[in-house]
């Protein structure tokens, strides 16, 4: 959406969140006072995690992700509406807005999809290594392993 390339920030480069100047209301502070600050400048979530590894919390009366919650106080006019958040950082427990960002979902699976550098087998995704196939160019094959298969006498 906006282009951004994130550079990780570190502690020095990012405002303490609990020295902030953001509205302080029970909600907000209850949410403050359950981040840790990184040495990488994330502010990692010590409320619960869900099982998919992200942070939840209850903020103004509604329980959501504690990522989204983030982006509520620290940008209050953005609207997340039909939007989800990329954690630029991909710590999913981090909530510092500044390594936050909200996309389409499309965005967002392109993304976690680049993030992944290795097949499932643990060969690299090189250009030489890699077959996309001109009816599905975002997915990815291993050349690597499709020989293996064929070494086996399996589909390619």
């Amino acid at each position: 959406m906006s282009g951004f390339t994130f550079t990780p920030a570190t502690k020095e480069q990012v405002p303490d969140p609990r020295r902030s100047r953001v509205q302080s209301t029970p909600g907000v502070d209850r949410f403050m006072n359950k981040i840790r600050i990184s040495d990488s400048g994330c502010w990692d979530w010590t409320g619960t995690i869900q099982s998919a590894g992200y942070g939840m919390t209850t903020l103004h009366g509604r329980r959501m992700l504690s990522h989204r919650a983030s982006l509520t106080i620290w940008a209050p006019g953005m609207s997340l509406d039909g939007l989800q958040v990329d954690h630029l950082c991909r710590n999913k427990t981090c909530v510092n807005p500044w390594h936050l960002e909200p996309v389409t979902q499309a965005e967002n699976l392109r993304r976690q999809g680049e993030a992944v550098t290795h097949c499932p087998s643990g060969h690299e995704y090189t250009p030489e290594n890699t077959y996309r196939s001109p009816k599905q160019p975002n997915c990815r094959r291993c050349r690597t392993c499709a020989r293996e298969r064929q070494l086996k006498g399996g589909r390619a």
